[in-house]
């Protein structure tokens, strides 16, 4: 009964379930199957969050994520833009249960798929979520998205494969905000069962080229439903970043001046905990392979190439980064420190740090972390003042902007920062003292370096204990330094030349080049080291027992003892103008077998002078001198003297005294005297010694020096010295010496520059006098060559025994320059005389001038010049140039030259003109020439070319008449030979312009000539050349000379229009009144070759065509005229005497003459030669043999040509009576042979005129296809 009852309850109990099951589910389906009011009501849910249109693409159930509707395609709209701002491919709205029952949709989660997110940061710092603007007024976007969770208890918001876009306008790069993109963006925002906390997952990654970035974290979102904004939620959480490429923060690091490679990446893990708008708190570790731009690691050590590790405890707040503890490890290398930096993101953060480090090499400080934050010009400097060895940073602090760290390396930012470092084994470089591998410890602060060496060399002299400080050590350094210790002395005066630089004690030093044994030193080095000016050195040196080698001497000074007292006066000792002193007390020693003792000096070193004083008396081996030198204490142009000459042999027994301050106007004061015998000496590397040297040398305390009967042997020729020489307080010696070289031989020139050019026989007197100063003097000289016979290079040649004179006067300036003040150069009764100017000792000038020049007597010492016959010339000359480069100098010269006349040249005659020589080429102009007949008038320039340009000849012939004879002209052999012998013509090149009123040449009268003429390559080339009584006659052509073979010719000849007595006008008297009448054309284009005119003319080949008419032909001139240009002779024929000619037996009256020749090596052929006179035609076809002036021909003549004219009218029948082409129905034939002024004609008979017979049966037999037949396609003739 129970059981039974139990099964009924239970029966009930389920079919209440099932009931409300059925009821729920059917509500919740009512509600579902809604689908557009569930769509609506997610939609107007996306707009109160977002304040943008939502568009949804369409809308479906959905029981897999939970009671949800799924919505597909959807978009949010931008405010401004007509393209989405918010696109994702599904949307899923899950809605809870219990609301269902009531017919309310409240969302419980929204699962978002697919989506592009877009956030941004303002430039304010202000964080925008999608891009979006304010949903409602007074609220932001964020806390638009807070409202859900608060209100609608909205437990979970989830974004699955998804694109997050960052856009950061507080950070701009290239004007652009800083972009970001990270794909496979995942986050959940999830709130678990009885939390008030949400938590959060959130895991993406930044695409890579090599390989992506992996950023994963997670952790708690606090008071997200309390009432507190956004920007004061709290997250708290882990991050951990893999292969993160520093080249994605790119737009930050340059914020921070820091630039890396793209191959340079991080990864790291840390702790976070902070607020959107407050405080974030960073504490982890990360590790590091960084590879700079250059492929070389900027967080290395030699044993770590690329990879750090780190730990850090970071803060940042707004714009300030506050790092608590950094560390850092690579290799051997660590560091470790803290900083802060304000307004981060701003033009010029505030930067705050201190760190310590481990040693790393100084070389290498740019490519450690964080050292590398520090300038590049910072490292720069550091490593021109240390290299070599290690730092170790003790503690190095900086406080500033970041501006004022990249030019840490401006000495005002020095007091920005303070360190303290300890070195070990560094070497200093300029400025700095030149210490090797220094051990010690350096302090800066606020510019100032204190500075405490252990141990260090210098120059190879070990030192110790070097203490002081150095003021600006990276800038314009200024030390203050000291040390005391016992020393070798080699080393100390290595190290005493190098900080005493130009001090005169310094002067000392250098001269030494060896010592050996020891001394002790106290030092004290004070001032600037980059102006040892204004370096102050004080030392105390006591030496015994020392050898000590001066340079350039065989022995040294042995056992040497004393001691030396050096010191830069103070300030108020400097104030009276002395600057240092050195003292030398009791020094004595022994050199070779000289001694010295008791050898006590001063010198003080003032502004303006020095003081000195000394005694000394010796005997002096000369050939030593460069030895000892040193020793003695000389004048410095006594020195330089000195030192200008080499001694090789004599004794100078010298007894001298100094005293007093060279540098002002009393001066020191030396006297003594020196007895020279047998002394050998000459200038160094200059000249051949004075040998065998005898006399006494004098000075005074005045100065002078004496020179009494110095005589001796320069070379081969014997010399006298004598006068004196003063040197002036102002060391500028004064000299006034007489030098005699009564007989100076060419072999003591040798040495002599630019002298030993001259070539000369036989003796030279050369007397000179010097008076003035080595840097102005005046001198006189006066050379006799008449007993001399020389030449100068190639130029110039002068016999022995022609008198020739040279005197110069003159002087030297202050600036080396001479001047001469008068020169003369006679020759043999030529005279130059001008003035000259020697700049320097390279740059002069000359000025000639000579009157009434004999030219044939000047040619006779130019070797190279042309034969002159006569002429006078008035000469200028002006030569400018360098005396190291005289074939180079620049010679202007100007000549009115008149009655020149050549020997053996073409033309013949004499010249008149003024020549212009500008260094290059000869001028002329107002030339004249006359000869017998002709004279012209011309202007020219002749350059006569230096290697590699060659000649050039250009000649304008202005007006005049040229009568060219035949003894001037030699035919074509001749005029190569001629051009042979001419370089012009032979290798050059030559331009001659032509308007000469005649020329006549043989047989030629050419009137009014105008034309060019070139000369190039041995061609003569005649262009554009007219002439004629009205220049119609034109003509051009050329000439060709090669050697070893015959002289080619080739000429053209057109003329048009003139009457035919002007066109053999050119010939002259040869066709003189031998032809009248109109020449309507004649043209000639020949060539031929050969050695004289007559072999061209058997050689002519070419074409000459002509037309004539209206006119006579004169038969006794004409045949004249061909006579003599054949050159064949007119005999008488018959014994009797030659009837008397009629007027009209002469005269042939012409109505036209035309024809065709065609030449072949020289024989001219004709087939259509016609002369047509009144009443007969003639016309010749046959050879003309002009070699041999032979004719081979047949003439016909046609004695009724007006006839044939009729008869040539008539159609048909015409052609067929007048025989075709014959166009004559009577001719007659005659065969002519022989010399061309006088050829036998020959009848030719009837019966042999086959051509005529068949000529009037081909006019017949041809006449109908001439008429009937159409022309074919192969048929050209019209």
């Amino acid at each position: 009964m129970f059981i039974s009852r139990l099964k009924k309850i239970s029966l009930y109990l389920f079919s209440a379930i099932i009931t409300v099951v059925v009821i729920v589910a059917g509500v919740i389906a009512w509600n579902l199957l809604d689908v557009d009011r569930v769509k609506a009501h997610a939609v107007q849910q996306l707009e109160s969050l977002t304040g943008r249109k939502v568009t949804v693409g369409r809308a479906e159930l959905d029981w897999g994520k939970g009671v949800s509707v799924r919505m597909r395609d959807v978009s949010i709209a931008n405010r401004s833009q007509s393209d989405p701002e918010f696109e994702a491919q599904s949307v899923w709205v899950v809605v809870k249960l219990l609301p269902l029952m009531e017919q309310k949709v409240e969302v419980e989660k929204l699962i978002v798929q697919g989506a592009t997110l877009l956030v941004e940061r303002n430039a304010e710092g202000q964080f925008r979520f999608g891009g979006w603007g304010d949903a409602t007024e007074g609220k932001t976007t964020a806390e638009n998205w807070k409202n859900p969770f608060q209100v609608s208890a909205l437990h979970q918001l989830s974004f699955q494969q998804s694109v997050l876009r960052f856009h950061d306008y507080k950070v701009l790069e290239d004007g652009k905000p800083a972009s970001l993109e990270l794909d496979k963006f995942h986050f959940s925002l999830n709130k678990p069962l009885l939390k008030s906390d949400y938590d959060f997952i959130l895991s993406v990654e930044a695409p890579h080229p090599d390989q992506p970035t992996a950023f994963n974290a997670a952790g708690t979102l606090k008071n997200l439903l309390n009432k507190d904004p956004v920007s004061r939620l709290q997250w708290k959480g882990k991050v951990h970043a893999q292969n993160l490429h520093l080249s994605l923060l790119k737009p930050y690091l340059h914020a921070l001046s820091y630039q890396a490679s793209d191959d340079s990446e991080i990864g790291f893990e840390s702790e976070f905990e902070g607020a959107l708008g407050g405080a974030w708190t960073l504490s982890g570790k990360g590790h590091y392979a960084l590879v700079g731009r250059d492929h070389l690691p900027t967080l290395s050590d030699q044993d770590s190439p690329k990879r750090a590790s780190a730990h850090f405890d970071v803060q940042v707040d707004g714009n300030s980064l506050d790092l608590k503890k950094v560390s850092l490890e690579s290799g051997r290398f660590a560091v470790s420190g803290s900083g802060k930096v304000e307004n981060i993101f701003s033009e010029d953060p505030q930067l705050q740090f201190s760190i310590s480090s481990k040693a790393f090499e100084v070389d290498h400080s740019h490519e450690y972390m964080p050292l590398k934050l520090l300038p590049e010009k910072m490292h720069r400097l550091v490593q021109s003042r240390f290299t070599g060895g290690s730092f170790r940073i003790k503690s190095l602090d900086f406080k500033g902007s970041l501006n004022q760290l990249k030019h840490l390396d401006d000495k005002n930012n020095s007091h920005l920062f303070s360190c303290e470092i300890d070195l070990d084994r560094v070497n200093w470089m300029e400025p700095l003292p030149d210490f090797k591998k220094v051990t010690g410890t350096l302090l800066m602060k606020a510019g100032a370096s204190k500075v405490h060496i252990a141990k260090t060399t210098f120059e190879g002299l070990p030192i110790t204990d070097i203490d002081g400080v150095i003021h600006g050590l990276l800038y314009d350094p200024i030390a203050d330094l000291r040390v005391k210790n016992k020393v070798d002395m080699e080393q100390f005066i290595k190290f005493l030349t190098r900080i005493l630089g130009d001090d005169p004690f310094a002067e000392v030093l250098h001269a030494v080049e060896s010592v050996r044994g020891s001394g002790v030193v106290e030092v004290a080095l004070k001032g600037s080291l980059n102006d040892d000016s204004k370096l102050s050195i004080f030392g105390d040196l006591d030496v015994e027992n020392l050898s000590v080698k001066r340079r350039g001497l065989p022995d040294a000074i042995e056992s040497v003892r004393g001691k030396v007292i050096y010191r830069d006066l103070s300030v108020d000792e400097k104030k009276d103008g002395a600057l240092s002193m050195a003292e030398f007390h009791g020094f004595s020693g022994s050199i070779g077998r000289s001694s010295f003792e008791d050898f006590n000096g001063k010198m003080i070193l003032e502004r303006d002078n020095r003081y000195r004083e000394f005694s000394a008396k010796s005997r002096v081996q000369l050939a030593e001198v460069p030895d000892i030198q040193g020793y003695m204490d000389l004048s410095e142009p006594v020195l330089k003297f000195i030192n200008s000459l080499q001694f090789s042999d004599g004794i100078a027994e010298i007894e001298s005294f100094a005293s007093g301050t060279p540098d002002t106007k009393a001066g020191v004061k030396r006297w003594g005297t020196a007895k020279l015998q047998n002394v050998s000496v000459r200038l160094r590397d200059k000249f051949q010694p004075l040998m065998n040297v005898k006399g006494i040398l004098k000075f005074d305390d005045q100065a002078k020096l004496h020179l009494n009967h110095i005589e001796g042997w320069y070379g081969n020729s014997p010399i006298q010295l004598g006068g004196e020489v003063k040197f002036a307080q102002e060391r500028k010696p004064v000299f006034d010496i007489d030098i005699k070289l009564p007989k100076l031989a060419q072999s003591d020139l040798k040495d002599i520059p630019r002298l030993d050019r001259l070539k000369f026989k036989g003796p030279i007197n050369v007397s000179t006098r010097l008076k003035g100063t080595v840097d102005a003097f005046q001198f006189s000289k006066q050379i006799n060559l008449t007993q001399t016979s020389y030449q100068y290079g190639g130029d110039f040649s002068k016999p022995e025994g022609r008198p020739n004179q040279i005197s110069l006067k003159g002087r030297m300036t202050k600036n080396k320059d001479i001047d001469l003040e008068s020169l003369a150069f006679e020759l043999d009764g030529s005279r130059l005389e001008g003035v000259g100017h020697v700049e320097g000792d390279s740059d002069f000038e000359l000025k000639l001038q000579g009157k009434q020049l004999e030219l044939k007597q000047v040619a006779s010492f130019l070797p190279k010049a042309p034969k002159l016959l006569s002429g006078l010339a008035d000469l200028q000359v002006q030569v400018k140039g360098s005396m190291e480069r005289l074939s180079q100098a620049e010679v202007r010269a100007q000549a009115g030259v008149t009655k020149v006349a050549f020997a053996k040249t073409f033309p013949q005659g004499t010249f008149t003109g003024n020549l212009d020589w500008n260094g290059e080429a000869i001028a002329i102009k107002n030339g004249g020439w006359v000869d017998k007949d002709s004279k012209l008038k011309f202007t020219a320039r002749y350059a006569p070319g230096i290697e590699p340009k060659a000649p050039e000849l250009t000649v304008e012939l202005n007006e005049g008449v040229l009568n060219i004879h035949t003894e001037q002209s030699e035919g074509g052999s001749g005029l190569s030979k001629w051009m042979e012998g001419v370089s012009l013509f032979d290798k050059g090149r030559t331009h001659v312009r032509l308007n000469l009123s005649l020329l006549t040449y043989k047989r030629l009268v050419m009137k009014n000539l105008r034309g060019e003429v070139k000369i190039q390559n041995r061609k003569i080339s005649v262009n554009k050349l007219t002439f004629g009584e009205d220049g119609k006659i034109h003509s051009e052509g050329a000439l060709s000379f090669v050697k070893g073979k015959p002289m080619e010719f080739k000429h053209r000849l057109y003329v048009e229009g003139i009457s035919a007595e002007n066109f053999v006008a050119p010939f002259g008297s040869t066709f003189k009144e031998g032809l009248t009448g109109k020449v309507h054309n004649f043209s000639a284009n020949l060539s031929g070759q050969g050695d004289a005119w007559e072999d061209i003319m058997g050689t002519l080949t070419g074409r000459v065509e002509f037309l004539l008419d209206a006119g006579k032909i004169y038969k006794r001139q004409m045949k004249n005229g061909i006579a003599s240009l054949t050159g064949e002779r007119q005999e008488a024929s018959g014994t009797g005497e030659v009837p008397a000619e009629k007027p009209s037996d002469n005269e042939l009256p012409y109505d036209s003459i035309s024809g065709k020749f065609m030449l072949i090596g020289g024989i001219a052929e004709t087939s259509d030669f016609i002369l047509e006179t009144p009443g007969r035609r003639t016309s010749l076809v046959g050879k003309l043999d002009l070699g041999k002036g032979e004719i081979d021909a047949v003439l016909g003549v046609a004695p009724m040509a007006n006839l044939d004219k009729f008869l040539t009218q008539i159609p048909l029948v015409g052609k067929i009576i007048t025989a075709g082409d014959e166009a004559s129905l009577v001719k007659t034939y005659y065969a002519l042979r022989g010399p061309l002024t006088d050829p036998k004609a020959t009848a030719i008979p009837f019966v042999s005129l086959g051509k005529k017979v068949m000529g009037i049966f081909q006019g017949i037999l041809q006449t109908p296809q001439d008429i009937l037949s159409l022309p074919t396609s192969d048929d050209n003739t019209n």
